[in-house]
């Protein structure tokens, strides 16, 4: 503290003579009450506080020390503005709400019956904490963003502007998020040190793990979950139901269907599409603007280069690498460790073994078995035969 301050602090309280002062008032010394400022029964102006020009002090509220109210600002009832806290003009702090020590909330900010802003928090203007809301130490909130009831921000986080977050939301300490996005209603948790990119959309009862991270513009529908250290790229849709488990990268511009599961480690590159109810296991490689329908399963280890079509109900074995440009019909069954080259066609009910190879551009007719240890190295009869995509 400054000795301009201290002095201020010795000295009796200056209290404008248009000033309403109710009964049972406490003014320490140092402070300041402004022009046809309202100070209702029982409330407290502690050492040093400012209360500028019109603002309302209700019932039983508390101004910490050294604390600033600007202009045209009313404190709830049974309200604390802490110490060295500063609250903007035209700020209205509903009844028991609570801004804590150093915070800072800016000018036309509405906090809600029982809202609290932590230490050294700053909620800049013309947010809006609806009842119960709650911002933890050292947080940060953007202009414009709302914080519907029972929304928490944890120590340390950051909303960008113009952003939602719905009911009962739950949001730990160091997360950041960015600016114009949504969180709607209803039990999302988004853990520590997330990171959420601007526009983006987050559903209702979704789980965020630790250092997760949602690209701009992504949409994560109602009751998905991104694991731990996941990366989910721009423009990604990940829908309702979806797992998408730790360490996996979603690349940019993907859609990931309902009820899709997608193991620890795996890689689902650019512009790819995968069905609903498709299982990935771990250390999955899915190549770019590959097409996988409903309930396809790809076991652990298995590699699908770019462009890559695979139809319902298709099952491929461990460590199974495919080249680009392939093409696998319903109801295939191709075996652990097999050699699938480029542009290859397998139709409708085939069977692979484990160990086999299948050399480029070889097509395998419907209903075929190819033994354990196989090959097929017959092209196809049309050279340079590339599957039909839509």
């Amino acid at each position: 503290m400054n000795i301009g301050k201290k002095i201020n602090n010795l000295l009796p309280p200056r209290v404008d003579k248009t000033a309403q002062i109710g009964e049972g008032v406490k003014i320490k010394r140092g402070a300041r009450v402004g022009k046809n400022a309202v100070i209702e029964n029982g409330a407290v102006i502690k050492k040093g506080a400012v209360v500028e020009d019109g603002a309302v002090i209700k019932k039983g509220a508390v101004v910490g020390e050294e604390a600033k109210i600007s202009r045209g600002t009313t404190i709830g009832k049974k309200s604390k503005v802490c110490r060295k806290a500063q609250v903007g003009r035209n700020v209205k702090v509903g009844d028991r709400a609570t801004i804590s020590e150093e915070a800072v909330v800016e000018d036309n900010v509405k906090m809600g019956k029982y809202a609290k802003v932590g230490v050294k928090s700053r909620v800049n203007a013309n947010a809006v904490m609806e009842m119960s809301a709650q911002i933890g130490d050292s947080a940060q909130v953007e202009e414009g963003t709302v914080f519907h009831e029972d929304a928490y921000l944890g120590d340390g986080g950051q909303i960008g502007r113009e952003s939602s977050v719905g009911e009962r939301t739950f949001i730990w300490k160091n997360t950041k998020i960015g600016n114009n996005v949504t969180i709607k209603d209803s039990n999302t948790e988004i853990f520590s040190d997330v990171n959420i990119g601007d526009h983006a959309t987050i559903g209702e009862n979704v789980t965020i793990f630790n250092g997760a991270s949602v690209g701009k513009g992504s949409k994560v529908h109602r009751g998905a979950t991104i694991g731990r250290n996941a990366e989910v790229g721009d423009y990604v849709e990940i829908s309702q139901e979806a797992g998408i488990n730790k360490n996996t990268v979603i690349e940019r511009q993907t859609q990931v269907g309902p009820r899709v599961k997608v193991g620890a480690g795996s890689v689902v590159q650019s512009g790819s599409d995968i069905g609903e109810g498709t299982e990935l296991e771990k250390g999955v490689v899915v190549g770019k603007g590959s097409w996988i329908r409903k309930d396809v399963h790809l076991a652990q280890g298995v590699e699908l280069g770019a462009y890559t079509k695979l139809r319902k109900g298709v099952e491929i074995g461990e460590n199974t690498k495919m080249g680009s440009w392939g093409q696998i019909d319903s109801g295939a069954k191709i075996g652990k460790e097999v050699k699938i080259g480029e542009s290859v066609y397998i139709e409708e009910g085939v069977a692979v073994g484990d160990n086999a190879e299948i050399c480029d551009r070889a097509n395998i007719r419907a209903g075929k078995v190819i033994e354990k240890d196989g090959r097929v190295d017959e092209a196809a009869t049309r050279r340079g035969w590339r599957p039909p995509r839509t």
